[in-house]
């Protein structure tokens, strides 16, 4: 994927070194020709392909990128896609669908580059991670075929989960919020209503301040910090 800078802090010279390196279609990474926006089904199959990679191993999805036939790797220069659906940008659209057509919802980027092919078009970064709120279903109403499943990755393509995939996804939401828990109950936070709570040696450190620079470091109450 592109640093870990949000898309925001980035330009298309980032996006283009990263296209540079002809980085195949992969799990976490997958080139579109164009965001399809005409039609239900477009919207549907936009939902399928992010929440495929929230409930995997997140990834990206560049639109606007065609790919090579014989071995996946993206094509150059972009194509692009349009900057707007209707009156709306590019981004407010894919979000708006995104929010309304998959739950739980999905945490993910969007970010439009300008990569010098005319002010109607862009090369569009759709970005996210796997989830803790796996399994995203597919809840656009629009399309029988999509409506109430669940998608994840595999390879090169997004297809329907299956059952046990589903269960593993459980899982893992399951471990993530116990280790949540752990490392919490480690820090000093698991019992709001405890006389120790938050008391842990990061928030002693903050208890410790200088009353001025001639008197020096004294101990004040932690409450103080609250």
């Amino acid at each position: 994927m592109l640093d870990n800078r949000p898309l925001s802090e980035q330009e298309y010279a980032d996006v283009d070194a990263y296209l540079q390196q002809r980085i195949g279609e992969n799990l976490t990474l997958d080139y579109k020709r164009e965001l399809s926006t005409s039609s239900n089904r477009d919207r549907a199959e936009l939902c399928k392909d992010v929440s495929a990679l929230a409930n995997s191993q997140g990834g990206m999805i560049i639109y606007g990128v065609d790919e090579d036939s014989t071995d996946r790797t993206p094509l150059l220069p972009p194509f692009g896609t349009p900057r707007t659906v209707g009156r709306q940008s590019v981004e407010e659209w894919v979000s708006q669908v995104l929010r309304s057509g998959v739950q739980p919802p999905l945490d993910f980027e969007i970010e439009a580059f300008d990569y010098g092919g005319g002010p109607d078009r862009c090369v569009l970064v759709v970005r996210t991670n796997a989830s803790p709120s796996a399994p995203h279903m597919v809840t656009l109403k629009a399309d029988n075929r999509y409506y109430g499943r669940f998608y994840r990755r595999s390879n090169y393509e997004s297809r329907i989960a299956e059952e046990y995939e589903v269960r593993e996804m459980l899982e893992r939401a399951r471990r993530l919020y116990l280790g949540v828990e752990d490392e919490l109950g480690r820090r000093g936070y698991s019992e709001p209503y405890s006389a120790d709570f938050g008391k842990n040696p990061y928030s002693r450190r903050l208890a410790t301040r200088a009353a001025s620079p001639e008197s020096g470091p004294r101990r004040v109450p932690a409450e103080m910090w609250a």
